[in-house]
C-alpha cells in the first residue's frame, strides 16, 4: 500500500509532465482588446432591484417629510388644535357634550 506522500508525489509528477507538454496559443490583439472591454463592463455585484433601491421611494419620502414639517409649522403659527374647539363646544352646550361624548369615542 502506498503512503500519502507517495500518492502526492505521483500526482505532482503527472502535473509536471502535463505542464511540460503545453503549448502557447497565439491570439490577435483585437481579441484581447475585446475580451478586456467585455470584462470592464461586467457588473461586479448583481443589481438587486427592490423597493428600497429605487430612487422614487427616497424622493417620495423627502416630499412627505417636507410636507409634514410645513404642516407642523403652520399648525403652530395658526394655533390649530382640538383644544379650542372642544372647549368652545363644552362651554356652548355642556349637557349635550356630556351625553354625546360616550357615543363617539
Amino acid at each position: 500500500m502506498k503512503t500519502h506522500d507517495e500518492k502526492i508525489g505521483i500526482i505532482e509528477a503527472a502535473l509536471r509532465f502535463a505542464y511540460g507538454k503545453r503549448r502557447d496559443h497565439p491570439v490577435k490583439p483585437g481579441w484581447e482588446r475585446g475580451v478586456m472591454s467585455h470584462v470592464l463592463y461586467l457588473n461586479a455585484a448583481p443589481f438587486r432591484n427592490t423597493v428600497w433601491n429605487t430612487p422614487a421611494i427616497w424622493k417620495t419620502a423627502a416630499v412627505i417629510s417636507m410636507s409634514a414639517l410645513v404642516f407642523l409649522a403652520y399648525s403652530f403659527v395658526a394655533n390649530v388644535g382640538p383644544e379650542y374647539e372642544a372647549a368652545q363646544m363644552f362651554l356652548d352646550d355642556p349637557m349635550g357634550i356630556i351625553y354625546t361624548q360616550p357615543l363617539f369615542p
